[in-house]
């Protein structure tokens, strides 16, 4: 994913998390039907990570929270 490739400490808490967690990641980001969508989601994904948020936390509607 190029958001992990432009943020080495995103980068290594992804790598870090347990498999089923990543899968939870992937899952969130590609179970999206709109670009427009999967690319918000993207734009996430790396201060979730950072914040050491999950992607439950994202399906749980936390918006505000990121």
């Amino acid at each position: 994913m190029k958001a992990l490739a432009a943020n080495p400490e995103a980068k290594a808490v992804f790598d870090h998390l347990a498999s089923s967690h990543r899968h939870e990641f992937i899952q969130w980001i590609a179970e999206a039907k709109q670009a427009e969508t999967v690319n918000h989601r993207l734009e996430k994904l790396v201060p979730m990570l950072l914040a050491k948020k999950n992607a439950n936390d994202a399906r749980a509607g936390s918006k505000s929270k990121v």
